[in-house]
């Protein structure tokens, strides 16, 4: 069996308040009640360096660094912790190779946990590192991933907001030189979509051995997303 001896391990975390209001029934010359439920996440940055003789340079090294919300007892909360987890774990070599896993930017609305991440890792068995990037949406109300593409009123209101989306891509990528801009390509549905403060940007993404992410991304402001999503989607409270 291996032996694996740590050199290095260090885990920061810095605390992101991120709060839920619900807003009670009032009567007029009321004040509304407000119930303030804070759900507030940290950003865990894990960073180790160990021996093995499976490392063509004598070590691994990992390099992580992703949300995880604040525990408060509710199962949806640990939920989705646990699928946090396993997404980080889903580019990871089990203890024998090097894994970065970096998620930014992460906001969170206390209804929607949402991030970017690119991850790259090198296996003992594999010849060359692997690497992707992605897009995670949660639904902090279900405890379930959020998928932005089923949160639209209709088919039809989908395909006028990826429109739009091509439509700003394409103005932006007319000011830049070809060469600059070789992964991009025009949108075919959300799944590239992060939830935002502004409001939905929407990514071009590399696949594992694919084209690299395109560097440009597009921005549909807050305040059109009404026009398009269902007026009880979790996007819009």
């Amino acid at each position: 069996m291996e032996e694996f001896s740590s050199i290095n391990r260090k885990v920061k975390t810095s605390l992101h308040a991120i709060f839920l209001v619900m807003v009670a029934g009032c009567t007029p010359g009321n004040s509304p009640s407000n119930a303030v439920v804070g759900n507030e996440f940290k950003v865990v940055t894990v960073e180790k360096r160990f021996d093995s003789s499976s490392s063509p340079v004598g070590y691994w090294e990992t390099s992580l660094t992703y949300p995880q919300l604040i525990q408060t007892g509710k199962t949806t909360l640990d939920s989705i912790n646990k699928q946090i987890d396993a997404l980080v774990e889903r580019y990871s070599c089990q203890g024998s190779g090097e894994q970065t896993f970096a998620a930014a930017p992460i906001y969170g609305s206390g209804r929607v946990l949402s991030f970017y991440y690119e991850a790259t890792w090198m296996c003992a068995s594999m010849p060359s590192p692997d690497s992707v990037s992605g897009i995670a949406n949660y639904n902090l109300e279900s405890g379930a991933s959020l998928s932005i593409n089923e949160e639209f009123i209709d088919a039809s209101t989908q395909r006028r907001f990826i429109d739009l989306a091509n439509q700003l891509l394409e103005e932006k990528l007319r000011k830049l030189p070809k060469e600059e801009i070789p992964g991009c390509k025009p949108f075919e549905s959300a799944h590239s979509a992060l939830v935002s403060a502004q409001g939905i940007e929407l990514r071009g993404l590399s696949s594992i051995h694919g084209e690299p992410d395109c560097p440009v991304s597009v921005l549909i402001p807050k305040t059109e997303l009404g026009s398009f999503f269902k007026p009880d989607s979790v996007i819009l409270k």
